[in-house]
Formats: structure tokens, sequence, C-alpha cells
């Protein structure tokens, strides 16, 4: 308000997270608790890509990881197979969970009030308030039970991951906050040992 009236430049700090919160959290929570329904994940990932063009919902499975394994033998030149349990894009076929267009209002209100006007000009201050974005929506997901209760959630990890394979330090420091204590001893040790 005081930089309107006095001519200071907004700043990426001054954007208010609400809106976005509003329309995000209830979408990723209905995403997550959906796809879960009826399965038994070990992990979920909230994604998003180097420029913040696309979000995105992920599931992890033992049935999903077996299958992607079996592909990976089979093929000519195999990856590491080590790296398949913690990285989203291996899971299943790779896709996205629940619809992805009903992330695109959210897509559309970082491009207006985050990418476009700051994340060229500010980049590390932009980056900083996207990256507790992402960490706000999984901690408010969790909290609306996107993820299971009690023992359920006790047993499957979340975390945030860019698609584009960078921030690998700020996904474990992020896991390490938002997952309770029974989880990231379950865990953490063979995540932290693939990012």
């Amino acid at each position: 308000m005081f930089g309107k009236l006095f001519g200071k430049k907004p700043t990426v700090s001054d954007v208010d997270l609400e809106p976005l919160y509003a329309m995000l959290v209830p979408v990723v929570t209905d995403i997550f608790t959906t796809a879960r329904e009826g399965q038994d994940p070990f992990a979920f990932a909230f994604t998003f890509t180097g420029r913040w063009e696309y979000l995105g919902c992920h599931m992890a499975t033992e049935a999903a990881l077996e299958g992607v394994l079996a592909r990976n033998a089979a093929r000519e030149d195999p990856i590491d197979e080590r790296n398949f349990r913690w990285i989203w894009a291996e899971w299943g076929t790779g896709e996205f969970i629940g619809d992805a267009a009903a992330l695109a209002p959210a897509e559309a209100w970082l491009a207006e009030n985050i990418i476009k006007p700051f994340l060229d000009s500010d980049t590390d201050s932009a980056a900083a308030v996207l990256l507790k974005m992402v960490e706000d929506i999984l901690r408010r997901a969790d909290q609306a039970g996107a993820f299971g209760t009690g023992a359920e959630r006790d047993r499957v990890l979340i975390y945030p991951a860019n698609q584009d394979g960078y921030l690998e330090h700020w996904t474990i420091e992020v896991a390490e906050r938002l997952n309770p204590p029974a989880a990231w001893a379950l865990h953490g040790d063979d995540f932290k040992s693939v990012w």
C-alpha cells in the first residue's frame, strides 16, 4: 500500500499468496486424497518446472516401482536403479496423477503475479517466495489429511521436487521438515542418498 502511495516499486515479497493457497490447496488435497484411495503409496511429490510454468502431483507405490524396474531391466541401456524410488518421473509411466487442468488456474495466477513481473528481474527473491509456496502447499494439504493420518501417514514420505533436477539440498531440507519423525526414520536415509 505505502509503495503505491509513495511510488516505491512493488517487490515479490509484497505479493499476497493467500489467494493462490485458497485455489490450490483444495485442488492438491483432492488430487492426493483421491489417488490414495485403494492404494498403498510410499511417497507423494508436488512438482514444478524450472521456470514454474507447470505444477504436478505424483504418487509412488511399490507396484508402480516394480513395473518401472521391469521396464528398465528390459532396456538396452538400463538406468541406475537406485534413483527410481525417489525420482518422480520414473514412477509408473511418469504421468501426473489427478486432473492437471485443475491446476491451470493456479499456474495462470503464478504467471501473472510472480513469474512475469518478478522471476527475471528479481530471480532470487522470486525463487525464495515460490519455494516457500511449494512447502506451504504440501504442509496445508498434509494438515487436511491428503496423505493419510496416524499410522498411514507415518508410512509415506511427502516432498517437493523440481522436474528439471536441481535444488537437491532444498528438497531434502523441506522433506525433513514436512514429514513426521516416523516417516523420516523409515525413508529419510534412502531419500537423502539419492538427492
